[in-house]
């Protein structure tokens, strides 16, 4: 969700956390998620440096699985899709 409104797809206006609160407000999420999902979104970029705000547990779990995603070029999930169903681990987007 985060990639959503990167500024490299928007002119270099940085978007995410806005497409983000109107996906999760179309889909009838509580607020108070809207906000925590949005400063996460807001904040895990590699651009943000040492501007970000200090990320929750979650935001921390985001940006990791963020980091490991452009490591292996975009697609780790398909990758390992093998392992993953090894251990019974089903990943709606692996497909």
């Amino acid at each position: 969700m985060h990639d959503v409104g990167d500024a490299k797809f928007h002119n270099g206006v940085e978007r995410s956390a806005e497409f983000a609160q109107d996906i999760l407000r179309s889909l009838h999420v509580e607020q108070e998620t809207i906000d925590h999902v949005s400063q996460i979104v807001d904040n895990i970029s590699f651009r943000k440096g040492d501007t970000a705000a200090e990320l929750s547990l979650e935001g921390k779990i985001v940006q990791d699985a963020d980091r490991l995603d452009a490591l292996a070029g975009g697609d780790w999930h398909r990758k390992n899709h093998r392992v993953w169903s090894r251990f019974g681990a089903t990943v709606s987007h692996c497909r």
